[in-house]
């Protein structure tokens, strides 16, 4: 029987003693999970993106509206309008074409009109039928006259007796088309900047709270 102390070197570990059933090394530390990193704060250049799209949205918008307003003067005001077999002088500016419309026309009408030379000459004026259709609210284009040197004419027209009849600006479909367009197209501009405005700023408040 060996007379050496306890947890002598070379000895084995007593009950109790540093080893494998004694106390050792403790566990691994504990592991702290990292903190999510937060998502950055957007950008300023989304809030000059966002002002910029209103403002071109207005200016389509502006443009569209003179579009549709420009189609609208064209219709004759009432003091070119007159009746059946009557006349009204119209001033033209050189080479200015002015249609000549007729309100409520019947499927069967059938309008005449005669530029007479007033301040100018005939040979300074020239009227045509009108090529293709324009129609600003009850007015429908009959004839487009051009005047080439600045001057009045008097125009007259005779039809049914129920006819009136009226000189207007030269308005072509495609203003009106592109005015409509351009205010549904300026529109759906301004609402996309609103919103990336709005986007951007609430993100913003997002970040800093």
């Amino acid at each position: 029987m060996s007379n050496q102390p306890p947890g002598l070197p070379g000895q084995p570990y007593p009950p109790g003693g540093a080893g494998p059933t004694g106390y050792g090394y403790g566990p691994p530390p504990g592991y702290f999970p990292v903190p999510p990193q937060r998502k950055a704060a957007p950008k300023k250049l989304w809030y000059g993106v966002g002002a910029a799209l209103l403002i071109v949205g207005v200016a389509v918008v502006a443009f569209g509206a003179f579009g549709v307003s420009r189609f609208s003067d064209a219709a004759p005001d009432p003091e070119h309008t007159f009746a059946n077999g009557e006349v009204t002088t119209v001033h033209f500016d050189a080479g200015e074409t002015k249609v000549i419309f007729v309100a409520n026309r019947g499927e069967h009408d059938t309008g005449k009109c005669s530029v007479g030379a007033g301040t100018g000459s005939d040979a300074d004026v020239t009227m045509d039928n009108y090529e293709g259709t324009l129609t600003i609210n009850q007015w429908q284009a009959l004839f487009a006259v051009t005047a080439q040197q600045a001057s009045d004419h008097d125009i007259t027209c005779d039809g049914a007796t129920s006819n009136q009849f009226g000189v207007g600006g030269d308005a072509k479909a495609t203003s009106l088309v592109g005015g409509i367009f351009g205010i549904l197209g300026g529109g759906f501009l301004c609402v996309l900047g609103i919103v990336t405005l709005v986007v951007t700023a609430i993100l913003s408040w997002r970040h800093k709270a």
